[in-house]
């Protein structure tokens, strides 16, 4: 898709989120982006060829800035699309002392932004402060810190950690930015510490750095700090994050009652997994071999899988979580399952058991992707040109399914073993010879090959690396049994 095309197709999809309400404001819609850019006769990839003239996301999407917030009441009230941007025309939406008429026909400058809020833009084009305000080169001045955040604050358990990333950046248009000091004020709580840059540091123009507020509560209550970034902007030499969280008591099912359910989470995890990954290897190899995948029969096959699954896990036939009353938070998991699959709130044993389905699904892109150099929905684009490269690709998926599931064993009984130890060990290293030999063995397979025609995957990279199949094999490991046990950072 070409980039207007995308913009356009972004910028009409966002307006799905406007309550016009009535069959004829429904239909105008899909046409908001181009009657904006037909009306005011907007050239393609001018500065007001953007969703930012509307969001605060440049790509689309989301909350809308000044000047969207103005058009949007316009068609809350019933008003079409060209009569409320007309309606807005003599309107200052960003507070500049020009009206949004005179920045978009006169001096096409951003109607929804100013000097004092295009920090608050995100994913904006580089230049983009140099059309923001009418008659103004740029909003940035020679020599500037700013910090993407003032406030921070969690709510977190005692014993876990949470880390509140703050961005410094160098928001001048001229000088470097050099931080002489990043420290918390003398009466912090001792719960705070700092992860990032040791300070003095340089921040050359449009570059930033991240530092992080590391909060570990060891007692209940609220508590508070403030860091202290100090630098030679000439009027800002000091620039403070207020930090205030509260540590709580955390509830706990009792030890044997979480050990036994998420014993059984990781037996069954284990048996979805082999075989999620086996009817989507079989339907790869189905086309590398030259033959359609049956997809409805592969579909057929995961989703009763995965019924299965979540009969066990959460379902009529779970009798070691469900019938004792558990929940996700009781198995001292998570709020939310982990990227991509954080849309995922974890409440209930049910939950955990999507999480956990939605988890698969990524690790099996990753397989496939690291194996044969494609993941769904796309199917594989070569073919095997021989019996002999079939074969070898058929052991590589083979390889990769089996190193990943023994990575998934050994780590994830160890972490189940974890929940009822009085001295939990460090199950990587305890499983250490068993992951190393899996890794060996899928990392040997093509190796061994005796045509590797039409093989793509990570051996096969600009700049291969022998290992990257075991060490693929793993991440996606690991990750399946961080999930299960809410081990996520």
């Amino acid at each position: 898709m070409r980039g207007l095309e995308k913009r356009l197709l972004v910028c009409v999809l966002s307006l799905a989120a406007f309550a016009l309400g009535g069959a004829e404001r429904a239909e105008a819609r899909p046409t908001y982006f181009d009657t904006f850019t037909s009306y005011y006769g907007i050239l393609p990839n001018g500065h007001l060829d953007t969703c930012g003239v509307c969001h605060v996301n440049f790509e689309g999407t989301g909350i809308r800035n000044p000047f969207g917030t103005l058009v949007e009441q316009q068609l809350y009230i019933g008003k079409t699309i060209t009569q409320s941007l007309i309606d807005v025309e003599l309107m200052d939406a960003d507070g500049d002392t020009f009206t949004n008429g005179d920045e978009i026909m006169i001096h096409d400058t951003l109607p929804g932004f100013s000097c004092v809020n295009y920090y608050e833009a995100l994913n904006p084009p580089l230049v983009y402060h140099t059309y923001c305000e009418p008659l103004v080169a740029t909003c940035l001045i020679p020599h500037d810190i700013r910090l993407s955040t003032n406030t921070v604050g969690e709510f977190v358990a005692i014993g876990d950690i949470e880390i509140m990333p703050v961005e410094v950046f160098n928001n001048g248009s001229t000088n470097v930015v050099n931080v002489s000091s990043v420290a918390y004020t003398p009466g912090a709580d001792p719960s705070y510490t700092i992860s990032g840059p040791t300070a003095p540091f340089a921040i050359p123009v449009g570059a930033s750095v991240i530092v992080d507020i590391v909060y570990a509560p060891t007692t209940a209550g609220v508590h508070l700090a403030t860091l202290d970034v100090q630098s030679d902007d000439p009027d800002e030499p000091s620039v403070l994050v207020n930090a205030s969280s509260l540590g709580f008591e955390k509830t706990l099912a009792p030890v044997e009652e979480r050990f036994a359910c998420l014993s059984e989470v990781q037996k069954q995890y284990e048996k979805y997994v082999r075989g999620h990954l086996k009817e989507w290897n079989a339907c790869y190899l189905d086309e590398v071999a030259g033959q359609a995948c049956d997809t409805g029969t592969r579909d057929a096959k995961i989703l009763k899988g995965a019924d299965r699954f979540r009969s066990r896990i959460g379902g009529a036939k779970d009798k070691v979580c469900n019938s004792q009353g558990l929940t996700a938070s009781l198995l001292d998991q998570p709020d939310t399952c982990a990227a991509p699959c954080d849309s995922i709130a974890l409440t209930t044993i049910d939950s955990m058991a999507d999480c956990l389905i939605c988890q698969q699904e990524a690790a099996m892109a990753a397989a496939l992707t690291d194996g044969l150099g494609t993941a769904p929905p796309d199917l594989p684009g070569n073919t095997a040109g021989s019996l002999a490269a079939e074969v070898c690709q058929k052991k590589v998926l083979g390889g990769m399914r089996k190193a990943i599931g023994s990575v998934q064993k050994t780590l994830g009984r160890c972490e189940a073993e974890n929940v009822i130890a009085i001295s939990p060990v460090d199950c990587a290293l305890d499983g250490s010879a068993k992951i190393t030999k899996a890794q060996s063995r899928v990392d040997a397979v093509i190796d061994k090959c005796s045509d590797t025609t039409g093989l793509a995957g990570c051996r096969f990279d600009a700049m291969p690396d022998t290992a990257c199949l075991g060490t693929s094999a793993l991440g996606i490991g690991n990750t399946l049994v961080d999930s299960t046990f809410g081990l996520e950072d």
